[in-house]
Parts: structure tokens; sequence; C-alpha cells
């Protein structure tokens, strides 16, 4: 692509956070109407940091350069990955579960907690137009396939839906 979208953010940080390597990204989301970070995409990428012991530089909302140099497994038990705003949920989780997979397998098999803050099903405001995996098929279809694919346990439960324009949790 010629932009940083944030699909290739969540998952080049993810990927650099379970293998402990950098990454530096330019021209983040620069194709967009408002380019940069949003407030999901930083809120991702810290907790991201806080789970793989990463430094990161240029992470502030609106930043067109991002860097995440991540050292190695660390961070609290729970993590709160709160986005400010409606922004996907599902979308920051997708950031971090191969780090949570890989810090779980680390500590053989401990839970790894996460409360994610932020939408649970975020629609675009175009008529029938999804633009990011809804909370009920990652609870109904995703977490069942990993869980018959690769023998891993992971729980779900949503406190209270949010959506584009309010949280939830």
């Amino acid at each position: 692509t010629l932009e940083g979208g944030g699909q290739l953010l969540r998952n080049s940080a993810a990927y650099a956070a379970a293998l402990q390597r950098g990454i530096s990204i330019c021209n983040v989301r620069g194709g967009r109407g408002t380019p940069g970070l949003r407030p999901a995409h930083l809120a991702a990428l810290e907790a991201l940091a806080r789970l793989s012991s990463a430094t990161l530089s240029g992470a502030a909302v609106g930043s067109g350069q991002v860097t995440f140099e991540a050292k190695g497994a660390a961070g609290a038990a729970v993590q709160v990955v709160d986005a400010g705003t409606g922004g996907s949920t599902m979308l920051m989780l997708q950031a971090l579960l191969p780090m949570m997979l890989a810090r779980s397998g680390l500590e053989g098999g401990c839970p790894v907690e996460v409360i994610f803050k932020g939408g649970t099903n975020v629609c675009s405001p175009r008529p029938f137009e999804i633009n990011a995996p809804q909370v009920d098929y990652v609870e109904l279809v995703l977490f069942p396939v990993l869980r018959k694919l690769f023998g891993v346990t992971l729980e779900l439960q949503v406190k209270q839906r949010g959506f584009l324009q309010g949280g939830g949790e």
C-alpha cells in the first residue's frame, strides 16, 4: 500500500511485540481524510508496549510516524485499553491478541486479562457498511475457531455495548 493504514499498523506492531523486534511506520493512515494515529490506534499501541516492554516514539493522536521497539513480555496481569472514544475494541483486540497468546504461553498458560473500552459494535455512518469486526463475530466465530485449531481458551465478557458515538466495555 502507499500508506501505513490501521491494519498494517496493528499487525506489524503485534508481530514486532511477539517477535521482540522493532518497527517504524511512516505515513500512518496517510490516505485518510484525517491522517495519522486515531485514539483507538494509540490506545492499542500503548497497551501493546506495556505487554512487551516496548519503547514507543511518535505515539500521539494525529502522528504520521511511529516507532515501536519491543523488548520482551512484561507488564501487569490486567491491562486496560481505553480508546476514550467509540473506537473499535475488536480492532484493539486484534493488535493485542498475538502478544496476549505469546505471553500466556511463556507463563505456562496463565491467563492474560485485558479490559477494552470503546465501541463493541462499530459501523460506518454510511448505510450497510461495517468497517470493524463486531464483538458477536469475535465471540461466536473467531474465538471458537481459534479454540478448535490451536486449543487456546479465550473468553469474552461484554459489560456494556458501545457504538460509534459512545463506548462500551
